[in-house]
């Protein structure tokens, strides 16, 4: 069953993980995807629960935190680190003010501080899980760390930073179309959108991640968006592709053809959006 899961379900980079992590005798991960008709009423999230906020502080998320503090340059070794890298390195940029939007343990916060391009930058952390966040402020003294209340309401002011990051994010909003809203309405110019589920073909479809680790069982609603009609969104919120990238990572859904591909956005507010 496991072979199963691993050969259809996940991306090749995170199987890789998970075999290592396996045969080590690490954290276990067990993902699997149900085909929903709608979005779940009351949206049905895991991502303020206790078992998501367990993970996190143990840091078993897009790199292992504990391995990265020590490290930082071994988180290269994560795809999506380095698709995101190489996108904020275009924004070319000595100071920035920057929102990690749906920031988790604030990993990011850690690797741009080494990053040499952007070891300037300011950085903020926003999420929804308050466990977390107090974990990042005591993990990152001296880091602003805010919560997002509500429908996604971004608690800042407009235009309040230069560069908003929402990686592996946005999927997980019923109403991404508003949230996408508020994120361009904080920011002075850029957006990087990174490791969201795309398909060319298909329609957009509704789908409920199980996901089942060392500390309890996770349920996420995620959205695989069709690219045509996610693009068509972006055009009318004012923004403008600075560069679409195909990211390192892709997964199948049983009885979907076509693989749901991770893309990723850097996108640039248009001079006329105010």
């Amino acid at each position: 069953m496991l072979q199963r899961v691993l050969r259809k379900v996940l991306p090749g980079s995170v199987k890789r993980a998970m075999r290592q992590v396996l045969s080590s005798g690490g954290p276990q991960f067990l993902v699997h995807y149900e085909v929903l008709d709608q979005w779940p009423q009351g949206n049905g999230s895991s991502w303020s629960a206790p078992a998501v906020a367990a993970r996190f502080k143990h840091g078993a998320e897009t790199f292992d935190f504990a391995a990265a503090r020590q490290s930082p340059s071994a988180a290269l070794a994560s795809p999506i680190v380095r698709d995101n890298l190489t996108l904020l390195d275009r924004i070319n940029l000595a100071e920035v003010k920057l929102l990690d939007f749906g920031c988790g343990n604030g990993l990011y916060r850690l690797l741009l501080r080494h990053h040499p391009p952007t070891k300037s930058w300011q950085y903020v952390g926003a999420d929804i899980n308050e466990d977390v966040l107090e974990w990042c402020r005591a993990n990152h003294p001296g880091t602003p760390f805010e919560l997002i209340a509500g429908k996604g309401v971004v608690p800042f002011g407009d235009g309040a930073f230069d560069v908003v990051m929402a990686s592996g994010v946005i999927q997980c909003i019923e109403d991404y179309e508003a949230v996408l809203a508020e994120l361009c309405r904080v920011t002075k110019s850029y957006l990087l959108i990174s490791r969201l589920p795309m398909w060319k073909h298909r329609r957009s479809l509704n789908l409920l991640q199980h996901v089942r680790t060392d500390w309890g069982l996770e349920r996420h609603p995620i959205r695989v968006f069709n690219r045509d009609e996610f693009e068509q969104v972006l055009l009318r919120l004012g923004f403008l592709v600075v560069q679409r990238d195909y990211g390192s990572e892709s997964f199948q859904i049983e009885g979907v053809p076509e693989p749901a591909i991770h893309n990723s956005y850097l996108l640039q507010r248009s001079a006329g959006k105010e």
